[in-house]
């Protein structure tokens, strides 16, 4: 594994392994439609922002990591994130990306 995908690797155990782990009861990855999509801005915005169902709903929420992950550390969680929970190819233009939503 090179060292963006390990840096990746690290900030995903330090930040998203609580819920999103492997074994036992997680949020499955792999399923969510927005790690194979062509874009990886839904991830990134769901990453940095959270998610938060509509009140009474259900579903888990999840917390945003804005502050606690910078451009460096988010651009190697979402190629990781890509890498190891899609086929697709790897995503393009992360650090374009990762400037233009965080503005």
């Amino acid at each position: 594994m090179d060292a963006e995908l390990q840096l990746g690797a690290s900030v995903f155990e330090d930040q998203c392994i609580d819920c999103h782990k492997s074994g036992g009861a997680s949020a499955p990855m792999a399923l969510y439609s927005s790690v194979h999509a062509p874009d990886p801005t839904n991830v990134l915005v769901s990453v940095l922002d959270g998610i938060r169902p509509p009140r009474g709903a259900l579903e888990r929420s999840m917390p945003g990591r804005d502050r606690q992950i910078n451009d460096e550390e988010m651009v190697a969680l979402l190629k990781f994130i890509r890498a190891r929970y899609s086929k697709e190819p790897a995503w393009e233009g992360l650090e374009k990306t990762v400037a233009a939503v965080r503005g």
